[in-house]
């Protein structure tokens, strides 16, 4: 007898467990990433869609057909459809659940090899991911007919026409030293290289900075600094820079102009200078102090898209202190533009 109880008692359990609710809108999240911002011509895009059921109860959805997701690329530019990924296909004649439980998510992952529809190769352009459940009344509904759509933009870009010859390293910092140089807010060296490596100057992140804030030294300088001449390269920009508030000494009527700038020292300056709003918001860096006199700066930065987080359920470290390359610094200024836009 008691084991029957026992049967019985687990069966309820499990009859309560699945006793699914009509998913209400306003308790699910949904959100879609590409592993990558940026992508060299022929190179895999990776698509990850995330949908959360925020409510105390488990959730069911009903499809009429195997088909569960769609997904599309559309040119971001011309507003013209690239890919769809149910185009072409065949699914199945059969009703078709997901189950998400109280608290949960389910991910689904996909990929895109950057060919059309019709066969055809992508171009070298920026492109906005479409991704949504289909439609419960009809399996091959409309993106209008979808409430969990999700968008995220992405760009495809080459190394054919870069304008410095040793720029080799991520399409990222390549897009965005060709896209700063178009703009001619930042040059290369007299023997024609932008040495992408090499880590930026303090002399160097006051020029990038005025120049995000398309400001050209003018007219003449008095000397503030005793180790920056008045024939130093950057002279004019170093002044131009302190006198805006821009940049501050290291003491004793030194600037140091060769010396390295730090992380969080550029991203508070180039915050600051452009006039980002500065947000209240959670720390996800674990290395990052609220005491740091940039802290703000740097959380909003984050929060704009323009630090980027590596991956998610991982601990972030953004090393305010460490150095920072000069393909590194075109990077967080083109963002930086470019939410500015």
């Amino acid at each position: 007898m008691k084991k029957l109880l026992i049967t019985f008692v687990v069966f309820c359990m499990a009859l309560s467990f699945v006793n699914f609710v009509k998913a209400d809108d306003s308790n699910i999240e949904v959100k879609v990433t590409t592993d990558k911002a940026y992508y060299l011509l022929g190179e895999s895009v990776k698509i990850t869609y995330t949908i959360t059921n925020n409510s105390d109860n488990p959730l069911r959805f009903t499809f009429n057909t195997s088909q569960i997701y769609d997904f599309s690329i559309v040119n971001y530019g011309w507003g013209t459809l690239a890919y769809r990924w149910s185009k072409g296909k065949t699914f199945a004649q059969v009703i078709t659940y997901l189950e998400i439980p109280a608290h949960s998510s389910k991910l689904f992952t996909a990929e895109w090899d950057q060919k059309t529809n019709t066969g055809m190769g992508a171009i070298v352009t920026d492109y906005r991911l479409n991704f949504w459940l289909v439609s419960e009344e009809g399996s091959f509904g409309k993106i209008k007919q979808s409430p969990y759509l999700a968008t995220v933009r992405f760009s495809i870009v080459s190394t054919v026409n870069m304008p410095f010859p040793d720029l080799v390293g991520p399409p990222d910092m390549q897009y965005f030293v060709k896209f700063l140089y178009e703009k001619d807010l930042i040059k290369g060296y007299p023997d024609g290289t932008f040495k992408p490596d090499r880590n930026l100057t303090r002399a160097e992140s006051a020029v990038l900075i005025l120049r995000a804030m398309g400001i050209m030294p003018s007219g003449s300088y008095s000397q503030d600094f005793s180790d920056v001449p008045v024939n130093f390269w950057g002279f004019k920009w170093v002044e131009e820079a302190f006198g805006r508030g821009i940049v501050k000494g290291i003491g004793q009527c030194k600037f140091l102009p060769n010396g390295e700038v730090t992380r969080g020292e550029f991203i508070t300056m180039l915050m600051r200078a452009m006039k980002f709003t500065l947000v209240e918001k959670e720390n996800p860096f674990v290395d990052l102090e609220p005491s740091y006199f940039g802290y703000r700066e740097i959380i909003t930065a984050f929060y704009s898209g323009i630090i980027v987080r590596p991956s998610e359920n991982e601990e972030i470290y953004f090393k305010p202190l460490g150095v920072l390359t000069r393909g590194d610094a075109a990077i967080l200024m083109g963002k930086a533009i470019k939410r500015k836009e």
